[in-house]
């Protein structure tokens, strides 16, 4: 779809593709103006056969209804994941990352737990950019990162804490 002009990639399509394993979904540039092509939660957690995905979600809560219609993202084997509003460099930034990585960027976080992605088993990079946060903690509980490798946290002026007292 790349130069298409289309910013969500087309409602009804993707439930439909039951046997899709892979699903590649990048960002297209018209004139060297970056848009990112978005996809909705709910239908790609209803390719249960995917193996393997790089998407990228609107919004947290798209994600977030990706994660519960699929219990969560276990059964990909790779996966690059961008949530929230990005700048056209981000898929370069992730594509140096590990072949599981979520990149969140341009999310405000209120620190409450209701955000906390506490569901990424096997998650192997995180980049945050632009996020406002205290902690990282706010963003992503530590928990079941335990193959995190790498993290990158890129303009995220209010983060004052990287990590608080992790409980085992």
């Amino acid at each position: 779809m790349s130069g298409c002009g289309e910013k969500e990639f087309p409602r009804g399509i993707l439930p439909k593709l039951s046997h899709l394993q892979v699903f590649v979904l990048h960002e297209f540039s018209i004139d060297a103006i970056y848009s990112p092509i978005t996809v909705k939660g709910n239908e790609v957690g209803s390719l249960k056969n995917l193996e393997s995905l790089e998407c990228h979600f609107e919004g947290f809560p798209d994600f977030v209804e990706y994660l519960r219609s699929r219990d969560g993202i276990q059964s990909l084997s790779t996966y690059k994941i961008l949530v929230g509003m990005v700048h056209e460099s981000y898929w370069v930034d992730v594509d140096d990352f590990p072949s599981k990585t979520v990149a969140l960027g341009n999310l405000s976080i209120n620190g409450d737990g209701d955000f906390q992605v506490k569901f990424l088993n096997g998650i192997q990079g995180l980049v945050c950019k632009c996020m406002d946060a205290r902690s990282l903690c706010d963003v992503l509980s530590l928990e079941n990162a335990t193959e995190l490798e790498e993290i990158s946290i890129q303009d995220c002026h209010n983060i004052t804490i990287i990590l608080n007292q992790i409980r085992y």
